[in-house]
């Protein structure tokens, strides 16, 4: 397998001193196909390289910097059965309520850990 494409490599052998430069000639007609061209091959080679190599950590930077694919997730939340999440204005009794019920789980929970806790093997103590 040979050295993969980058795009420093293309604009060195197009005899540029820097990619900006690059940048610039891929916006003058006469150059933007050939160049955007470059740039798929050197894309394509990168999503290869990000499937097939040991490590594919600078082909994914690559992909990413130059190419702008990103990592994403999507996330939908649903009401009940997926339906529309309903929103109503809870009243200060319903509230309340809701957050006794809140402390309660939490003491609940303190009291199962404490339940199991264990003291340490190294310890001297035998209470």
């Amino acid at each position: 397998m040979g050295a993969p494409m980058l795009i420093h490599g293309l604009s060195m052998a197009l005899g540029f001193t820097n990619v900006s430069q690059l940048w610039e000639y891929e916006q003058r007609p006469e150059f933007m196909a050939i160049i955007q061209w470059a740039k798929q091959a050197i894309m394509q080679d990168a999503e290869s390289d990000s499937r097939t190599a040991r490590n594919p950590a600078g082909a994914i930077f690559t992909l990413k910097n130059v190419a702008g694919w990103q990592d994403a997730q999507r996330v939908e939340h649903t009401g009940n059965d997926g339906g529309p999440i309903e929103l109503r204005n809870a009243s200060d009794a319903e509230l309340a309520a809701l957050v006794d019920a809140v402390r309660v789980e939490l003491a609940s929970d303190q009291e199962v850990k404490a339940i199991k806790h264990e003291p340490d093997q190294d310890s001297d103590d035998l209470t």
